[in-house]
């Protein structure tokens, strides 16, 4: 997964940072950022992916 928001996102590091909590919604994994904005990953399991998987561009 790779995030490219053009607001000068730095590294995954600087992504989790902005983390505000995760929950599972039947098949929905969803991640939620601070203040108002989430991820919403249909048919996933937290056990299926990790931020090995995840790429930031800026």
């Amino acid at each position: 997964m790779r995030f490219d928001t053009g607001l000068g996102l730095t590294s995954v590091d600087h992504l989790t940072s902005l983390v505000t909590g995760s929950h599972q919604n039947g098949a929905r994994l969803i991640v939620d950022f601070w203040p108002d904005a989430f991820v919403t990953l249909e048919n996933v399991q937290p056990d299926q992916i990790s931020w090995n998987d995840v790429s930031v561009l800026s």
